[in-house]
């Protein structure tokens, strides 16, 4: 894999992957093909976190507001998932983006909630638009690491609250993180004593999706994974709850899918739905180290799913840039966001690699106190031209030969 100074959004062959016709004729995975979709870089920036250098900043997920028309109004939030320094207030920024996609932070959004909740991990809208969000990873005991944080979307930096469990009709009450732990038990059919949370979406009739990276016996000794666990939301009084009446239940376990493309496991780190074309899309990300210097990378997914027979029936896409290669970000892409049916906010966690912004050999690198960003758009290949083939007089292709197409 490339070092850190070539980490960009690039081409990609891997050596196993070389011919673009091995994507193409990928087995099937219980009647689960895996298809390809195409997508185009529009624009490479940064988002600053903080006027203080010394405020680390890595973004790991991103939410754009909408109005109730569904158009697009040029403000949104991302999370920071490191805590904040003395000299700011919180890891929740929101922010202007004009119609160029260039970023200017308005402020953080310092309230309880956001203050007290530690490393957040994704954030989502409602599908009505009205709420945001977001999610710590649920990854061990602290009280902190284990809340979903929600704003009214249009008014966050005065609505902010703990989205809890609605516990009003259940006599057993377990917390969310029981509730995720034991779907996952029952998936797997033994005791999990570690996971961690990266991904949240909704999905119509108020699905709420937690999407798990990591699984195993602790934080030191786990697997990569991208398991989608389906709980229900619920609004009341201008807030939204968790339905624990509904049993958490995993509804798709990609893993082995991924890792027969990618030749390993790599883990799921954000994801986004799309209402035009009713699919999921999510991002899974790897890094190596290798003789001393780290090497980031993330993929984009799509899947769609019909919810009454899961998990047997769900199609699985992987993005391909225009030149027909996997596409790869050269960075660790943990947020997605929809702008438009077609376009895409992508923010990135790079840790603490100060990777160039964008593929120019000429391209700046990210300061500590920024996150690199990229939009990118749903693409369609160019039409393919055909050549003109004579039949033979027994209505046969002439010499027997198909013609490959041409552009």
């Amino acid at each position: 894999m490339p070092n850190a100074h070539h980490s960009f959004i690039t081409l990609h062959n891997r050596a196993a992957y070389s011919c673009f016709a091995l994507l193409l004729w990928l087995p099937s995975f219980s009647a689960n093909a895996i298809d390809d979709f195409y997508v185009d870089v529009l624009k490479s920036g940064v988002i600053k976190c903080s006027g203080d250098v010394d405020q680390k900043c890595e973004l790991s997920g991103v939410v754009v507001i909408k109005d109730e028309q569904g158009g697009f109004i040029h403000r949104g939030i991302v999370i920071n998932d490191k805590p904040p320094t003395q000299k700011e207030r919180s890891s929740v920024i929101d922010f202007d983006i004009d119609r160029s996609f260039s970023i200017r932070p308005r402020g953080c959004l310092a309230t309880p909630s956001s203050k007290q909740a530690t490393k957040f991990e994704d954030m989502t809208l409602t599908t009505d638009g009205k709420y945001a969000i977001a999610t710590t990873a649920f990854d061990r005991p602290s009280d902190g690491y284990n809340m979903l944080v929600g704003w009214v979307a249009s008014e966050p930096s005065d609505s902010e609250f703990e989205v809890v469990l609605d516990n009003a009709n259940v006599e057993n009450k377990l917390t969310i993180r029981e509730l995720l732990n034991k779907a996952i038990n029952v998936h797997f059919g033994y005791e999990v004593a570690y996971f961690k949370v990266e991904g949240l979406a909704t999905l119509p009739d108020n699905r709420l999706i937690f999407g798990i990276r990591e699984y195993g016996e602790s934080y030191k000794s786990f697997k990569y994974g991208a398991i989608l666990i389906e709980s229900k939301y619920a609004e009341h009084d201008g807030k939204i709850f968790v339905d624990s009446s509904v049993p958490f239940k995993v509804i798709i376990d990609l893993g082995k899918e991924i890792k027969s493309v990618m030749g390993s496991f790599v883990g799921l780190s954000g994801m986004d739905y799309n209402a035009k074309d009713q699919r999921l899309y999510f991002l899974t990300s790897e890094e190596e180290e290798k003789e001393g210097k780290k090497s980031l990378n993330a993929y984009l997914w799509s899947i769609g799913f019909d919810k009454d027979a899961m998990p047997d029936k769900f199609s699985l896409s992987l993005a391909n840039n225009l030149h027909k290669a996997t596409f790869r970000f050269g960075h660790k892409a943990e947020g997605i966001a929809f702008l438009d049916d077609d376009t895409m906010l992508v923010v990135h966690d790079d840790d603490s690699e100060l990777l160039a912004i964008s593929s120019s050999q000429d391209s700046a690198k990210r300061r500590m106190n920024e996150s690199v960003y990229t939009i990118i758009k749903l693409a369609t290949l160019p039409a393919l031209k055909f050549p003109t083939i004579k039949k033979s007089s027994g209505n046969s292709i002439s010499g027997n030969k198909v013609r490959r197409p041409q552009r």
